[in-house]
């Protein structure tokens, strides 16, 4: 077994290479949208911006382009589902404040099971030492706002930044739905301002700059029509180019994916079979390295066509860093998760999963690796992977998602003695009883393996929950004679 070992700074081989997920989206090659910028600026009093629109509407790459553009310091997240879990969101927040000032490294809070009890407490606490380490004028942008389910205490945090942070320094909330009930007397105060749904539809003007790249200015107001301002639409018509029984999109977010799958369908049958079969293998990669794309393709072409489609705007954005990051876009990556559930064997799939998991797990993408697994009923490879890095979820106090993982392992995998000790570790500070009775099954089947270091922790493990409940610590005599004996090391 794998001890849970001790160390004074936990995540400091995940802060030598920033996961994709905290970089910012390459605004090299994209248009500047000077009205949209102009309302941006306009709205600068505010500390906390919501934008909410339909998928591939261009919020990120708005964002991407008015912070290169004003020359902006700021930390980038990519939300996933995940990071509905405070410990997960607060302990990324910290990785991106490292990357963007280094002296922040081992002076910011991290979530603990004890601060839950006052979150807004802690919050006040985490906004107030992010400002004092960051200073004023600087921005955190939170993409895919609507992964955080309405119930998380994220939430929470957030709206107390609004009352915390200096002035100059803004959070932009980037997603696809409208702020929850919650946010409500953020509003009324004038903390939280939402960009109203369309504003970021492209004008006839905006269009005809788009268009003018390809020299097709001429024909902005049927590409206006046809799209209805919508940005994946202009990409989408100006990649199929014929459009002669195209029919308006009318746009909204029940059609959107219906709408992006016929229209990249058109594009996507056109590749090379080789390049197809490239893009459905590095799109089971939510943030791929180039030498992650060319590993999990198998092909040599895979960076030249990578490079293509980032300088087509074709659904594949490029975050840079010690080696690019390259990103699918939702709409795109589910469409081609699709296509390959129905055009790759599942034996295959199997093996490509397992492939792409190891990657991840190299690059220290262990939930995106473990959803993989999930995903494709691998149970056995996804056990083996999180018991493997247990004990690194424990070090950055996440155990809620440890919990959450060990929960998605089949039942009959339950009462494993890895699986007993690690529920214990998740259970003990919310209930110590519950956790006393799971270490002591776990130490019975550690002893059952001949695992005598499991046994060990097992048996620290319950004598730590008998002390914490200190209403019978006589149980503390059955393990004394276990210590005793203990090898130094484990001590």
């Amino acid at each position: 077994m794998k001890t849970a070992r001790m160390s004074a700074s936990p995540s400091a081989d995940v802060c030598a290479v920033l996961p994709g997920k905290l970089r910012t989206p390459d605004a090299t090659d994209v248009i500047a949208r000077q009205r949209l910028f102009s309302t941006l600026d306009e709205l600068e009093r505010y500390p906390l911006l919501w934008m909410a629109d339909a998928p591939g509407s261009g919020k990120t790459t708005l964002i991407a382009s008015y912070l290169a553009a004003r020359e902006l310091r700021h930390m980038w997240i990519m939300l996933d589902p995940r990071d509905s879990d405070p410990e997960t969101f607060v302990h990324y927040l910290n990785l991106a404040a490292v990357a963007l000032e280094p002296r922040c490294r081992g002076q910011l809070p991290e979530l603990t099971i004890e601060d839950r009890r006052d979150i807004t407490g802690f919050a006040r606490r985490l906004w107030r030492t992010l400002a004092e380490h960051l200073g004023h004028h600087w921005y955190l942008v939170l993409d895919n706002i609507h992964e955080i389910s309405d119930n998380s205490v994220v939430h929470q945090i957030l709206r107390v930044a609004a009352d915390e942070l200096p002035y100059g320094t803004r959070l932009y909330l980037v997603g696809r739905s409208t702020p929850g009930r919650s946010y409500v007397r953020s509003l009324a105060n004038h903390n939280l301002v939402l960009l109203e749904r369309r504003t970021l539809r492209f004008t006839l003007e905006e269009t005809r700059e788009l268009l003018a790249i390809h020299a097709r200015d001429a024909e902005a107001p049927t590409f206006l029509q046809l799209s209805d301002g919508w940005a994946t639409g202009l990409i989408l018509l100006l990649a199929f180019d014929e459009r002669g029984d195209a029919t308006p999109m009318n746009i909204d977010d029940t059609s959107v994916q219906h709408v992006f799958d016929y229209f990249a369908s058109e594009v996507f049958d056109r590749l090379r079979g080789s390049q197809r079969l490239a893009l459905l293998r590095v799109a089971m990669l939510p943030h791929a390295s180039l030498s992650m794309a060319e590993s999990i393709a198998g092909q040599a072409h895979t960076a030249a066509m990578l490079e293509s489609l980032v300088k087509r705007n074709l659904f594949v954005d490029k975050r840079s860093g010690k080696e690019p990051v390259y990103t699918f876009h939702a709409l795109f990556r589910r469409f081609l998760r699709d296509r390959a559930r129905r055009q790759i064997p599942t034996s295959e799939r199997t093996r490509l999963s397992r492939v792409a998991a190891t990657l991840l797990e190299e690059d220290h993408q262990l939930d995106a690796a473990l959803e993989l697994l999930f995903e494709s009923s691998d149970h056995e490879a996804a056990e083996a992977l999180l018991f493997r890095h247990a004990d690194d979820y424990a070090l950055q106090g996440r155990f809620s998602a440890l919990l959450g993982w060990l929960r998605e392992l089949p039942r009959t995998r339950h009462d494993t003695p890895e699986h007993l000790y690690w529920s214990a570790c998740c259970t003990s500070a919310d209930d110590a009883m519950a956790a006393e009775t799971l270490y002591n099954a776990a130490y019975e089947r550690f002893t059952e393996c001949g695992d005598m270091q499991g046994r060990f922790l097992a048996a620290a493990g319950s004598a730590e929950a008998v002390v914490y409940r200190g209403n019978d610590l006589r149980k503390l005599d059955r393990w004394l004679d276990l210590f005793e004996s203990a090898p130094q090391a484990w001590l």
